[in-house]
This record gives structure tokens, C-alpha cells and sequence, in this order.
């Protein structure tokens, strides 16, 4: 059974107690039942206790820094990262996260065709954000109640489906996920448009599907917050970063 101590002393000493106590404190490195676990997560994991997988955090802080100089590099070059959670807790932070980024989000339902039939997907978006400019002007007013009901009813659907994707014009540069398992087919999608895919992966997840993996707890809400942390850094300190240089 691998505890705390035990933990530590499996990380390297080039690592920053602090990092690691922090990680440890917020839970990153608890994973699934050992009953869930994937077969290909076998090299992330360190051990067990009650039962429950423990991830290998030198391992998390690795695949965390390989997928931060992705994200830095992405950001500079004022790409796009679609950021996706659509299972609680995860749906509670992942908007205010893109935000702060400046990102579109998904945090409701994916909606099949999001990457694979984003002409589509794009042609809505432009429909929303008219019948938005449409309503605010005015412009409706000049329906029929009925119709303006009618045309309300529409908009609150649009606005549920897309309003956090309005502001994408093409397929974003990557996406990142909360939980590669519970979003499989956003996982087959960025395959097949070969959109590449940061995401975290617990161990009940196949990290050979994922370009950037970040073994860590998908469950917890702390856990889940020091992972988004990390991103929401990674873009704001680049963004700025960028806006001094120019």
C-alpha cells in the first residue's frame, strides 16, 4: 500500500517539495479503482491504496510540462485551444478557465460535429451571433409576439449549444479535455480532423489516444483547479508576454 512518505520518495530530488505537497494536498494523485483501471495507464501508475490507483506524480509533472510548452507555443502564435468538460465538477471551472484565456469553451453537451462537421457548426455559430445582433438592435420588435416568442425560444437554444464557441472561425489548434474517458467521442473527433488533444487522463484512461497526457485525478475539484491553473498561466503569461513585444 503506498502512502505519503512513500509518494515522495519515489519523486526525484530535482522536484520541488512544495510542487509535490501541494499536488499531494489537492489530491492529483489519486486515480480509479484498481478494478477501472486501463492497461495502458500501467506505466503512470506507483501503487495502490484502499484499493484506489496512485498515480506517479513525477510522471504527472513531466506530461504536465510537455503539455505546457505546447500550450506556450500555441498561444504565442495566437492559436486557438478549444477547451472541453461536459461531467461535473469539471463543468464548474472550465468556462471561467477559457476565459481567462480567452478561449472557446464547451461545457454543456458536445455537439456531435463540433470538429468533424465544423462548416456546419460555423454556419450556426454566424446564424446565433446575427439573430444576437438582430434581437439587441431591435430589429425583432417588429415581429408578431408570437413570432418574437418563437424567435426567443430559438435564440436560448442557440445561445445554450454555441455561445461558448461564438468566437470560433475554424478548427481550433488543439483541445484540452477533462477527462479523456468521459469525452470519448470529443476524443474521436480531434482524431479524425487530426486536431491534436491535451487532456487529462485518470487511470481508467488509454493515454495512447491523447497527443499530451496529464495522468492526474479527474474527479476531484482541487485537483482538477491545479491542472487548469497551470494552463490558465501558461496562455496569460504568453499573451502578455506577446503583447509587450509587439
Amino acid at each position: 500500500m503506498a502512502n505519503d512518505t512513500q509518494i515522495k520518495e519515489n519523486i526525484s530530488s530535482d522536484i520541488s517539495p512544495a510542487i509535490i505537497n501541494e499536488m499531494i494536498k489537492r489530491g492529483v494523485y489519486i486515480g480509479k479503482m484498481k478494478s477501472k483501471s486501463h492497461p495502458k495507464m500501467k506505466n503512470f501508475i506507483f501503487g495502490t491504496r484502499h484499493n484506489l490507483q496512485i498515480i506517479n506524480l513525477e510522471k504527472t509533472i513531466a506530461k504536465l510540462n510537455e503539455s505546457l510548452e505546447y500550450i506556450k507555443t500555441i498561444a504565442k502564435n495566437k492559436g486557438t485551444i478549444l477547451f472541453v468538460a461536459t461531467k461535473m465538477p469539471a463543468k464548474l471551472l472550465i468556462k471561467e478557465a477559457a476565459i481567462k484565456c480567452d478561449m472557446p469553451y464547451v461545457e454543456e453537451r458536445w455537439l456531435g460535429g463540433t470538429l468533424t462537421n465544423i462548416n456546419t457548426i460555423l454556419k450556426r455559430i454566424e446564424y446565433f451571433l446575427d439573430l444576437e445582433k438582430r434581437k439587441n438592435s431591435g430589429d425583432l420588435t417588429k415581429y408578431t409576439k408570437k413570432e418574437q416568442l418563437q424567435f426567443e425560444k430559438e435564440l436560448a437554444e442557440l445561445f445554450h449549444n454555441f455561445n461558448g464557441i461564438k468566437n470560433l472561425k475554424k478548427l481550433p489548434d488543439a483541445i484540452f479535455v477533462v477527462d479523456a474517458a468521459a469525452h470519448k467521442w470529443t476524443i474521436n473527433e480531434a482524431i479524425k480532423t487530426k486536431v491534436p488533444i491535451i487532456a487529462i487522463v485518470n487511470t481508467d484512461s488509454d493515454p495512447t489516444r491523447v497527443t499530451y497526457p496529464i495522468p492526474a485525478n479527474s474527479e476531484s475539484i482541487e485537483s482538477i483547479k491545479f491542472i487548469l491553473e497551470k494552463i490558465t498561466e501558461a496562455v496569460t503569461q504568453e499573451k502578455v508576454a506577446e503583447a509587450i513585444t509587439q
